[in-house]
């Protein structure tokens, strides 16, 4: 091997090993799963005893770009992936779910979360109460990190449909981020491993 080829090497490999680390390091910090860990409903002058506690449903995901919890009406609403576990609300269920569109006739994007501008866009969160839906979503939700891995996602959504007509809807979301599965930190193990070796060899050919 010429001193070129060597030199091309063996900066290769310091440089493939940072990049690799970088990539796995920061990969559970971007990612597009998160997990919810709770949250809160009021509505102002409405809501009787304070805020309700939402709990997580099962599995309680919130997937950017993808809609979740909504499978039709037939002839009810059918829940087959919850984002929160169902509450009463005067007594009645509470349903919420994340769909394109729905009594607002608008389209609406699946949720995404913006960690550098600090805005989430939650704009396609909807409510089934009492067979009446009503969406209760925004586009420009508030994102504050609370220093302990999780996120809290805020928003207020004025509601358009009676019996709650200009009413507004208070919420809160606890997320945190869904780490990469097993199977990639076994990858990138394997590839750092992989990448040893090559040094090594390239360092013995000297």
């Amino acid at each position: 091997m010429n001193t070129d080829t060597k030199t091309r090497a063996s900066s290769f490999g310091p440089a493939l090993f940072s990049a690799l680390v970088l990539s796995l390091g920061a990969a559970p910090a971007a990612a597009a799963t998160w997990e919810i860990l709770g949250g809160t409903f009021f509505m102002p002058t409405v809501s009787i005893n304070g805020p309700v506690v939402l709990g997580p449903g099962d599995p309680g995901l919130l997937i950017e770009g993808e809609y979740t919890g909504f499978s039709g009406f037939s002839p009810e609403y059918d829940n087959d992936d919850p984002l929160l576990d169902a509450f009463g609300f005067f007594e009645i269920t509470v349903d919420i779910y994340t769909n394109s569109t729905g009594v607002d006739g608008e389209l609406h994007a699946a949720p995404t979360l913006d960690l550098e501008t600090g805005i989430a866009d939650m704009s396609s969160w909807y409510v089934y109460w009492n067979e009446t839906e009503f969406n209760q979503g925004s586009d420009s939700a508030q994102i504050t990190d609370n220093h302990d891995g999780t996120l809290t996602i805020s928003w207020e959504s004025e509601i358009h449909t009676n019996p709650f007509a200009e009413k507004t809807g208070v919420w809160t979301l606890d997320v945190q981020a869904v780490p990469l599965p097993a199977s990639a930190w076994l990858m990138g193990s394997a590839l750092l491993g992989l990448l040893g070796v090559a040094r090594r060899k390239v360092e013995a050919g000297r």
